[in-house]
């Protein structure tokens, strides 16, 4: 699981985060407070492809262009805030 996804619990894991990981854990950082409060996301290499309401958390499904790489990444924030990489 690491290997495969290791900003999936919300921290860059070492050793097995690269220099894209950290880059896309940190625009995360920057995209989770509009996520959280609904409003429109204005950033340049995000692209929200779609957003969903349920149980009390928002569920957006992110473009992420991060280091010349093309990443989608499922983002689920409510009390605490977790993500999965998904096919683009």
């Amino acid at each position: 699981m690491l290997a495969s996804d290791p900003i999936g619990y919300g921290v860059p894991v070492w050793p097995f985060a690269d220099t894209a990981d950290r880059a896309e854990n940190a625009l995360l950082s920057q995209v989770v407070p509009a996520v959280r409060s609904g409003t429109a996301l204005n950033h340049a290499g995000v692209e929200v492809l779609r957003r969903t309401q349920a149980y009390g958390s928002a569920f957006w499904t992110l473009k992420l262009q991060v280091d010349g790489e093309t990443r989608c990444r499922e983002v689920a924030v409510g009390l605490t805030v977790s993500s999965r990489r998904v096919d683009c």
